[in-house]
């Protein structure tokens, strides 16, 4: 069943130049959006928001490292061959040679998205959206079986959403590491803080 699924989204890839386009460039840069998603709402400031705002930078950072670590143990205890290693396949980016469950980017992307939506629902909620394309997008250009995307993004979402439990010890290394960066930020003025006029 899961070749199956394969096959009803990798068979479309070839056939329209515009998808294959758009799919190559999300499943080979979409990882990219998150860490913008992150730099941005470090460098948010909404006075009294800022230090939860980055509280919240710091947990999904935590969440995807550990969702990463724990992902490697099962590729290794596990390993399973992509799909390219046993099937013909429509393969539109350069293959990876490490085996194929769980997906590096779903875990990463869902543990992030799982995160940032306790404090921020609605960008949480985009990041979700968004950790689904990109799994599609992986499937979509050969890279992955659906299986390794459901798995890759079950186990990485339970960790973002355990990695509240973190927040203690991640608030002394938020403290620090703000300081280091708020003259930066204070410096660039970016993100720019949004005006209101009368």
């Amino acid at each position: 069943m899961d070749y199956l699924a394969f096959r009803l989204i990798n068979d479309y890839a070839g056939q329209h130049g515009w998808l294959d386009g758009v799919m190559v460039a999300i499943a080979s840069y979409g990882s990219l959006v998150f860490a913008v998603v992150l730099l941005w709402l470090w460098g948010l400031r909404t006075d009294s928001a800022s230090a939860q705002n980055r509280l919240v930078v710091a947990r999904a950072l935590a969440a995807a490292a550990a969702a990463l670590a724990l992902g490697q143990i099962i590729i290794r205890a596990l390993p399973r061959a992509r799909p390219f290693s046993s099937h013909n396949v429509h393969l539109l980016i350069p293959h990876s040679p490490d085996p194929s469950f769980p997906s590096d980017h779903a875990l990463a992307a869902f543990a992030i998205a799982a995160a940032v939506v306790s404090s921020q629902r609605r960008l949480g909620i985009a990041l979700f959206g968004f950790g689904a394309l990109l799994g599609i997008a992986r499937v979509f250009v050969g890279m992955h079986y659906p299986l390794d995307i459901l798995g890759g993004g079950r186990l990485g979402g339970t960790i973002g959403w355990l990695a509240h439990r973190a927040d203690p010890w991640l608030r002394p290394v938020v403290e620090v590491a703000s300081r280091r960066t708020g003259a930066v930020f204070r410096k660039s003025r970016w993100p720019r803080r949004p005006t209101h006029r009368a």
